[in-house]
């Protein structure tokens, strides 16, 4: 590896231990349920986590957890994420779940639900205070445009989320990166990067989003960024009163 890519890994590392400790999203001894799909930010982060880990003063525990869709995700193979946690001292489980998608108008919506309800109780059962996700700085910025186009509101994703009276704390360690820089973080290691085979294609609107912003990017590369500042830079004096 040459050295401007040996710059580039532990310059993202860096990055992502910065949203870490900004946001005080890992404490010593935690253990930390990631949730992991097998795509490229999900194995990102997991990897980044674990590697930051072994020049820390502190320790925490790391389980990645797969949810399987029948019949979205079958193909996975779990046991390269098996093989790809232990080189990372990390926990492997998984579980399956039939997700019925004729009763729901919005199957990337039930998907996410179910997912997510799973990993809920997961770390209900294992005591774990604390879920990983893998959401980005794209993801941010298009679920705030998103939300603002179609739903009528100013919300987003953010670093941390308390649950369940404090019980349970969502991170998102690279809620501050960009894909493009994950994509050559992966591409750097050859992370076994795997996709599900969705027959549902992407959400239509997240997609539209994306397109929008992607367009804009290539006059204004910092527009991302820009979008997720603006979220803690709100000037309440230029915005009009409650209706």
């Amino acid at each position: 590896m040459s050295k401007p890519d040996e710059i580039f890994l532990k310059k993202m590392i860096k990055h992502c231990g910065k949203t870490i400790n900004r946001h005080n999203l890992i404490e010593a001894d935690d253990h930390i349920l990631l949730a992991l799909s097998g795509g490229k930010d999900s194995l990102a982060l997991l990897d980044i986590i674990s590697r930051r880990r072994k020049h820390l003063p502190i320790n925490y525990k790391l389980t990645a957890a797969f949810i399987n869709i029948i019949g979205i995700t079958d193909n996975v193979d779990q046991s390269k994420l098996n093989l790809f946690c232990k080189e990372r001292d990390a926990g492997f489980i998984s579980q399956s779940v039939d997700v019925d998608f004729t009763q729901n108008t919005d199957p990337c919506f039930a998907c996410s639900w179910h997912r997510r309800k799973i990993l809920f109780e997961m770390c209900r059962k294992m005591d774990i205070k604390t879920l990983a996700l893998g959401h980005t700085l794209d993801d941010t910025s298009n679920t705030l445009l998103m939300n603002i186009f179609f739903q009528g509101n100013i919300s987003s994703m953010t670093p941390s989320l308390d649950l369940f009276d404090g019980n349970l704390k969502i991170i998102r360690p690279l809620i501050e990166t960009d894909e493009k820089n994950i994509t050559h973080y992966c591409n750097l290691l050859s992370l076994p990067i795997q996709k599900g085979k969705c027959h549902y294609g992407k959400a239509q609107k997240r997609n539209q989003i994306d397109k929008i912003i992607k367009e804009i990017e290539k006059t204004h590369p910092q527009v991302r960024n820009n979008i997720y500042s603006s979220l803690s830079n709100i000037r309440s004096d230029y915005l009009p009163e409650q209706f």
